[in-house]
């Protein structure tokens, strides 16, 4: 992985799905977080037009990504947190981080070069790509944060899903904040 590569991520909020975001933050990796929602029909126009560097998913959505074209989405960069359901190409996550380095790893991403790739719903047509940076994503999270006044003895239910803008917003502004999440 390096700075500018795009992963894609497709999974429910699960614990992985935050470490996997910052992972991507600290090498400078573009997240593109894939709504759980889309089928094959809706992934594979999107995965052709972000041409990701890796696949982050779960196994329970992964049929949905199995039969993508493997020029597409190559199926040695297919990672999964959990495997051995049946999935024959996944690979497992832990396999990235027994590989993984911190040597080589920049000081801090750039605050003005893409960060996140949220899509669209596609209600108008066909799914886009919203581009966040590193800049934007801390505006957001600080006008949330200054405006909620949580602290760390505060807790937030958490029901938005993380592919989506204000999940991501919200689980950022608990992480910056201390406050609990759950």
């Amino acid at each position: 992985m390096k700075p500018g590569d795009r992963v894609a991520m497709h999974m429910m909020n699960r614990p992985e799905f935050v470490v996997a975001y910052y992972a991507c933050f600290l090498v400078g990796a573009i997240v593109a977080p894939l709504r759980t929602a889309f089928k094959q029909a809706e992934l594979e126009p999107l995965l052709r037009r972000l041409r990701p560097a890796l696949h982050i998913g779960e196994t329970a959505l992964y049929g949905n990504v199995a039969a993508i074209d493997g020029e597409v989405l190559p199926r040695d960069r297919r990672f999964l947190v959990e495997t051995g359901s049946g999935v024959n190409d996944g690979l497992p996550l832990q396999q990235l981080f027994d590989d993984a380095g911190r040597d080589d790893l920049p000081s801090s991403p750039a605050a003005d070069q893409p960060a996140v790739l949220i899509t669209t719903s596609g209600t108008t047509g066909e799914p886009k790509f919203v581009i966040h940076t590193a800049s934007s994503l801390a505006e957001s999270v600080d006008l949330m944060r200054n405006n909620w006044e949580l602290a760390g003895q505060d807790g937030i239910a958490m029901p938005l899903p993380l592919a989506h803008m204000s999940g991501t917003a919200v689980f950022s502004v608990c992480i910056y904040s201390g406050t609990r999440s759950c």
